[in-house]
């Protein structure tokens, strides 16, 4: 019997339209054409649309003035005839050549239609919308019926498990009953002779925060507000979503970890002050859970109240006449932070301790705090054990595997100090303390972030290229030597094979080599089996084998593929000798300790 093993699939998603807005959801489609609310209303998205239409297909312009060149020829054709062998014709004839004429119309209309049938039911824009209401079906669905169709497509990957399945469709109960009849033991899904026995995914969330809208875009409606949706509403709906995929999954065979989204640009840090490290350090150690100390941009940090007991604990560390400024400043800080409406607010710093403050990124808590959450598989459980906004404070660490971090969407990975933006107090090099708190964090704890790293996606950000190049994370991987990092779709586009590749894609190669805890995974990029053979030979020219991880990118992988079973296909279908190490060796690697 051989092994069994874990599948991990380290980038997915479980959020629908609610989470991600429409206008969202049409720059990912639109290839990122970065719509805005004055765009749509002038009417520009109509050009956008029709532009998309003409350019699905390199030879689809050239087809169509073919078409048109035909035509106009038949057409000069049929006057032609009309005039010199049908002139001196009586009414019978002219009724006869008007009959010709739009019989010959009639040939071009159907021709130029089937080449454009043709076309578009390949890969043209009739194509795309098949796509779009495939993605859809699923993207209009809750949290949980997302899993259990990525779990049945998984399980028909085994070829007994599928046939029982055909057996018993749309029953999976009676497939769990047969197939544990026959199994008696463990779950085991067996797949190209590989055996696994449980698959754990990590979905990750976005922060879509404010999805890039701004007033000076909605001066010409009447309701301006700019939509909005916090990330902790889908941490919600994802930790119910959980609680029902395994209360009405009778196979069970996720495990789910997610990967919590943060754009740093929609939070605070809380109070901050520049002070040395002597004490900057001396007063975090002695309240964690209320302050903390960035080394690289010499800012003290206090993200919830100070109480004067807390306080007066401070005043001791220092001399009452030496230090008459320091105690000064601890007063004042003290006093604003009482002032300050923490409980109302979510800060950086705040929501890092609530879900990564106990962090060990040890397997065996995980599961023990998964089994805790979610092991009670019956139904109506989150009626009751779900969670909701009033009670988000019980989900605690171990619920969240690591972050993830979204360029297009306005994250700046190193911003330059003096940056501003978003800080509500307009305090210089906010947004640069705020990465490198968030960063110093991750580092110490060992959390592990995923960075989207492709020149596409949901982009509302008009510098999300520059800001997505990877080349900016040089500069932070050498401050932060031992940040645990993914490089997702590992910044791949269209010019992959043999012998070309992307710059992108060789800074994240460079990077992966010279840096010990730098990964990349090949979600949704991975278009076809194709992909593996050339994906695989700059692989191994760059020595980087052990960092490669499994990702399909569901459900956005839809956009190139019918279904997460077609992508499973031509991953174990591609032929590659790597496969137990990209799906299963490397990632636990980059999850766990």
């Amino acid at each position: 019997m051989s092994e069994r093993k874990t599948f991990y699939d380290i980038h997915c998603h479980a959020f629908n339209l609610s989470h991600a807005g429409l206008l969202a959801f049409l720059n990912r489609f639109l290839k990122n054409n970065a719509l805005t609310f004055s765009k749509i209303i002038s009417g520009e998205f109509i050009k956008i649309i029709f532009k998309q239409i003409i350019n699905q297909n390199p030879r689809l312009k050239s087809l169509l003035y073919l078409t048109f060149q035909i035509a106009v020829f038949l057409l000069a054709a049929a006057a032609c005839y009309r005039i010199i062998f049908l002139n001196d014709r009586i009414f019978p004839g002219i009724v006869k050549s008007f009959i010709a004429v739009l019989g010959i119309l009639v040939i071009i209309a159907f021709f130029a239609g089937f080449i454009w049938w043709r076309i578009s039911k390949k890969s043209g824009f009739l194509g795309n919308i098949k796509k779009i209401v495939n993605l859809l079906s699923v993207v209009e669905n809750d949290t949980s019926s997302m899993f259990l169709y990525m779990e049945k497509d998984f399980l028909s990957m085994d070829k007994e498990i599928k046939e029982l399945m055909n057996s018993f469709p749309d029953d999976m109960e009676k497939v769990r009953d047969a197939w544990g009849k026959k199994k008696k033991k463990n779950m085991e899904i067996t797949i190209d002779g590989k055996v696994y026995d449980k698959v754990i995914l990590t979905p990750l969330l976005m922060d879509f925060g404010y999805k890039g809208f701004k007033k000076d875009d909605l001066t010409e409606i009447h309701y301006n507000n700019p939509p909005r949706k916090p990330v902790v509403e889908q941490v919600v709906d994802m930790f119910n979503g959980i609680q029902d995929y395994m209360a009405r999954s009778p196979f069970r065979i996720f495990e789910i970890y997610p990967f919590l989204g943060i754009n740093t640009e929609n939070y605070e840090l809380g109070i901050v002050r520049t002070v040395s490290k002597e004490i900057g350090d001396k007063l975090a150690r002695s309240l964690k859970n209320k302050a903390s100390y960035i080394k690289q941009t010499g800012k003290l940090l206090i993200y919830d109240e100070i109480t004067p007991e807390e306080e007066g604990k401070w005043i001791k560390f220092f001399n009452v006449e030496k230090d008459k400024s320091t105690i000064k400043m601890i007063s004042e800080i003290a006093k604003e932070s009482r002032k300050e409406d923490f409980r109302e607010k979510n800060n950086i710093p705040k929501m890092l301790a609530q879900y990564f403050g106990g962090y060990t990124g040890n397997y065996k808590t995980f599961f023990e705090t998964y089994t805790k959450c979610f092991g009670n598989n019956e139904k109506g459980a989150i009626k009751k054990h779900g969670i909701s906004i009033e009670n988000i404070e019980n989900i605690k660490s171990h619920f969240f595997a690591g972050i993830k971090l979204y360029p297009p969407l306005g994250f700046d990975p190193w911003p330059g100090p003096d940056k501003v933006t978003a800080d509500k107090r307009g305090r210089a090099g906010a947004e640069f303390d705020k990465v490198n708190y968030l960063y110093q964090f991750c580092q110490e704890k060992g959390v592990p972030i995923t960075v989207h790293c492709l020149n596409g996606g949901f982009v509302v950000d008009d510098h999300y290229l520059k800001n997505t190049d990877p080349n900016k994370w040089e500069e932070v991987l050498s401050r932060y030597k031992d940040l645990k990092i993914n490089f997702a779709h590992c910044g791949i586009d269209d010019t992959l094979s043999i012998s070309n590749l992307s710059q992108w894609t060789e800074t994240v190669f460079a990077l992966i080599k010279n840096n010990k805890n730098v990964y990349g995974d090949f979600a949704i990029v991975a278009k076809n089996k194709e992909f593996y053979k050339p994906f695989l030979e700059w692989v191994g020219k760059n020595s980087i084998e052990d960092r490669i991880l499994f990702g399909s990118d569901f459900p956005m992988l839809l956009f190139n593929n019918d279904s997460y079973y077609e992508y499973l296909t031509n991953y174990f279908g591609s032929g590659i000798n790597l496969t137990d190490k990209f799906c299963n060796e490397n990632p636990k690697s980059f999850l766990f300790k």
